[in-house]
């Protein structure tokens, strides 16, 4: 298991990056917010893995679901029309969570997947 105290700097350091970079973008406090928690509760139940790992993992789910969230909204509004009854915040946070836990777990499976086609070549 992890020293507690590592992984607890670790969040601190990522939610640090992730409020600066974000704002620099430009992207919701909202959304950052609702992928910076998506990505702690997917941190959460992986198993222990190194630090900078986790930051990572933390910094660029919250970065990249904030990001696309917008998209997600307006993919979610045309596919699903019972969706346009719900506020567009609380759409937009909910977005931001699901892709927060999505995609730090799609990232390695990406990386895995380019390296084995590479390695084909």
């Amino acid at each position: 298991m992890a020293e507690p105290t590592a992984t607890y700097s670790g969040v601190v350091i990522a939610t640090g990056a992730v409020t600066i970079t974000g704002s620099v973008f430009g992207l919701g406090y909202d959304a950052m917010i609702g992928g910076l928690i998506g990505s702690l509760m997917l941190v959460m139940h992986l198993p222990a893995a190194p630090i900078m790992r986790t930051i990572a993992m933390v910094f660029l789910g919250s970065l990249l679901s904030a990001g696309f969230s917008p998209i997600a909204v307006a993919a979610s509004l045309s596919y699903f029309t019972w969706t346009s009854s719900i506020p567009y915040t609380a759409l937009h946070m909910a977005c931001a969570l699901l892709l927060g836990i999505v995609i730090p777990a799609i990232i390695p499976l990406g990386l895995a997947f380019s390296k084995r086609k590479s390695e084909t070549l």
